[in-house]
């Protein structure tokens, strides 16, 4: 059996340290586990995931870098078809602040799989989080 000098288990303990620090910076990046695109950091979140027609969602959007634009667009997943748009994130084309609102979803929505999205600047792609709208 080799005998490790003592030595070589302080370099193998700072390595195994050093592996762990990077491992978890990446890791920190998203500690929220929200989707997110790219690097950039923006996230949104979507509160209830699924929902009845009539009832609120409650949306978060935290913008990355350079920001997000101030229209927050809501899609049905199946055919990727835009039903509405909404202004709501911030007084300015773009928005640089976290971002929280409350979203009725139309009573007329069929129930399905439906995405809202948000612009990401810094990635120049879109930030989308996924909810369902149940049937009644």
């Amino acid at each position: 059996m080799v005998e490790m000098k003592k030595d070589d288990r302080i370099l193998v303990g700072a390595i195994v340290v050093v592996l762990l620090l990077i491992i978890a910076a990446f890791n920190f990046q998203n500690p929220t586990g929200a989707v997110t695109s790219g690097l950039s950091g923006t996230a949104i979140s979507i509160s209830p995931n699924a929902v009845y027609p009539g009832e609120s969602i409650f949306i978060t959007v935290s913008p990355g870098i350079q920001g997000v634009n101030e229209k927050v667009s809501f899609y049905q997943a199946e055919d990727n078809l835009r039903k509405i748009s909404v202004d709501k994130l911030c007084n300015t084309h773009v928005c640089t602040l976290d971002s929280n609102f409350n979203f009725a979803i139309p009573s007329n929505w069929e129930h399905g799989v439906y995405y809202a999205q948000v612009y990401d600047y810094d990635s120049k792609s879109f930030v989308r989080e996924i909810f369902t709208v149940k049937k009644r």
